[in-house]
């Protein structure tokens, strides 16, 4: 099983022993499997520490009858999983297996799937998670599509954290009013839309762009460079499009709630949680950004396998940059941060807990407290 033509087919990301300097890319391999692997096992040690910590590690929760996933633990374990599936692919490139071109192709676009699958995980999390507080129902609860703000759970999670205690009385009208109506320019629509849309975008991601990549795998095992060069372009344009509908949709919803949040935080009443609560903002800000750069670099590299695979002569030097660049430096660089950023906040979030068990056990040993238990039978309890 050997490409019938090295100038077309070398592609490093299904094979690098018939391109040109196969000793480099194995290098650069062994190095894409060095760094997945770190990246893995930081994230396996988050992972680790959540549940030692017993801190919620939900993937997804119920909202209205449908399971939707909760935005910082979904992103925890897919990129997690993603990273796993990464580090086994290399290993198979690194293995010359398996030995046919359609299953090479097929592995290659899901490992690329399964890299843009957390940030659709993300964005729906992030659109059903605002809390309670910030919420206008609106008036046509018959229309599937309606111009509110996204509703909240009643669960702990990372959104909720960031919503601070009502402002005092003679401020709380007037700063819920200019809230609402910042938060009315998100046009969300229902839960059950919402559903829906994730399943059926994650199934093209997945399958229709799979269906393309085992096309143009077939193709090449049958030695056919026309319909290998059509599937080919096919496919870069089907991973093209839905990318970018990815990043228009991620960059509306996550900057919109991000907006939300630091808006409400900005008011100029002052509670005793505000450092907490602008940490929490400051660390969703920065996932925002760590999602919208990988998504907008992963278009460039598509684009630039779309070149190659017509034909376009690339430079030696410029195939091993692009190849450590994307597989050595970005996707496990970005896991590494990300997983930095959910260490900090479970650290914050266990902190808290504890402060919160330790206020917990105070006021239960003051006279008052042990006053109110003793009465509790008897009488109402003391303020």
């Amino acid at each position: 099983m050997r490409p019938y033509n090295n100038d077309t087919l070398c592609h490093t990301s299904t094979n690098i022993y018939d391109c040109d300097g196969s000793d480099t890319f194995f290098f650069s391999t062994l190095l894409c499997v060095a760094a997945e692997a770190v990246s893995t096992l930081v994230g396996c040690g988050v992972l680790f520490y959540r549940w030692r910590k017993r801190l919620s590690v939900k993937v997804f929760r119920r909202i209205d009858g449908y399971w939707m996933p909760v935005p910082m633990d979904s992103l925890l374990v897919v990129i997690l999983l993603a990273g796993i599936f990464r580090l086994v692919h290399y290993v198979l490139i690194l293995l010359d297996r398996p030995n046919s071109w359609a299953a090479r192709e097929l592995a290659h676009t899901v490992i690329l799937a399964q890299t843009l699958f957390p940030q659709v995980l993300f964005t729906m999390g992030i659109v059903t998670s605002l809390p309670p507080m910030l919420i206008r129902q609106s008036v046509q609860r018959g229309l599937p599509f309606s111009r509110r703000p996204v509703r909240g759970y009643r669960s702990n999670d990372t959104l909720r954290e960031a919503a601070p205690p009502l402002p005092p009385q003679q401020h709380q009208h007037q700063d819920s009013q200019e809230l609402l109506t910042s938060a009315a320019k998100l046009y969300v629509p229902s839960i059950a839309v919402i559903f829906w849309v994730g399943v059926c975008f994650s199934a093209y991601l997945y399958l229709a762009n799979g269906a393309f990549a085992v096309w143009s795998g077939l193709s090449e095992d049958a030695n056919d460079a026309a319909a290998s060069l059509v599937a080919g372009s096919v496919w870069s344009a089907s991973m093209c499009i839905t990318m970018s509908v990815l990043l228009v949709v991620n960059s509306y919803y996550c900057y919109g709630v991000y907006r939300i949040l630091h808006r409400h935080l900005s008011r100029p009443y002052v509670h005793e949680q505000r450092d907490d609560e602008m940490d929490v903002v400051s660390r969703l800000r920065s996932i925002f950004l760590a999602l919208f750069t990988v998504l907008a670099l992963t278009i460039g590299y598509t684009l630039t396998a779309s070149y190659r695979r017509t034909g376009g002569v690339t430079p030696h030097v410029w195939k091993v940059f692009v190849y450590v660049f994307y597989f050595g430096l970005l996707y496990p660089g970005a896991q590494l941060y990300i997983n930095h950023i959910i260490a900090h906040h479970s650290i914050a979030q266990a902190r808290r807990m504890r402060n919160s068990a330790s206020d917990s056990d105070a006021s239960r040993a003051t006279p008052a407290a042990e006053m109110n238990q003793a009465d509790s039978c008897t009488g109402p309890r003391l303020a």
